[in-house]
């Protein structure tokens, strides 16, 4: 199992399209994927889930990434975690 902490550095924290973006991407691994946000957990290919956690601007979070192409999937969320979960890294 992989986890790797990350501080969320979209103004808006965790809302629902930078969610929809990661629960996409999260999808297409094989690997389960989640989201730690100080005690919570929550499955990575949920979105009501991820949206519970109330993840805010300067959040930390960590991903622990469990499975056969667990290396291919964390690289992803990091990815993502660094552009500002948008899909290319580009602007919203």
């Amino acid at each position: 199992m992989l986890e790797k902490k990350v501080y969320i550095k979209d103004e808006f924290g965790m809302h629902l399209r930078s969610i929809m973006t990661l629960v996409e991407a999260a999808k297409a691994f094989e690997a389960s994927i989640s989201v730690r946000f100080g005690d919570e957990v929550a499955d990575g290919k949920s979105p009501w889930a991820l949206l519970a956690l109330g993840v805010v601007a300067g959040s930390q979070i960590t991903f622990c990434v469990e499975g056969p192409d667990e290396k291919d999937a964390m690289a992803k969320m990091l990815y993502l975690a660094e552009n500002g979960f948008t899909p290319q890294g580009g602007a919203k």
